[in-house]
């Protein structure tokens, strides 16, 4: 009985030595697999690392560009406003250059009256002056 139990132990020991060495075996396989993938995970680490600082590079680039586009946008606004005030002032100076424009055509007009009135008062008075003049001298 002796013998049989240490043979059942014998073949136990075997068998337990046997999947000793399949574990060492796939304990070896697992730690390799794991200081594989320790090193995936760290070259994912630094690729992550860059991405997100391009990222917040980008995300930089593009608040500034939309700070850039806020301020453009003030600017256009303020140039259509002040574009639409000279408009304004620009109708008014042609109101006022087309009044200015029909008062000195009336002046214009009115002054040619007056020069020709006069022309004629002075004429007139030339005449009657000539006219009296030679009377005198045919009289003395």
């Amino acid at each position: 009985v002796l013998l049989d139990v240490l043979g059942d132990v014998a073949r136990s020991g075997a068998q337990h030595a046997g999947q000793a060495d399949e574990l060492r075996t796939d304990l070896t396989r697992v730690v390799s697999e794991h200081e594989e993938l320790v090193d995936r995970f760290r070259e994912l680490e630094r690729a992550h690392a860059e991405l997100v600082e391009g990222h917040l590079g980008y995300v930089a680039a593009q608040e500034k560009a939309a700070a850039e586009h806020e301020e453009l946008v003030a600017e256009l606004l303020q140039s259509r406003t002040a574009n639409a005030a000279l408009r304004v002032r620009l109708g008014d100076a042609g109101e006022q250059v087309a009044t200015l424009q029909a008062a000195l055509s009336s002046a214009q007009a009115g002054s040619e009256a007056w020069e020709r009135e006069a022309r004629l008062v002075l004429g007139s008075r030339t005449w009657r002056a000539r006219t009296r003049l030679a009377r005198l001298v045919r009289r003395r």
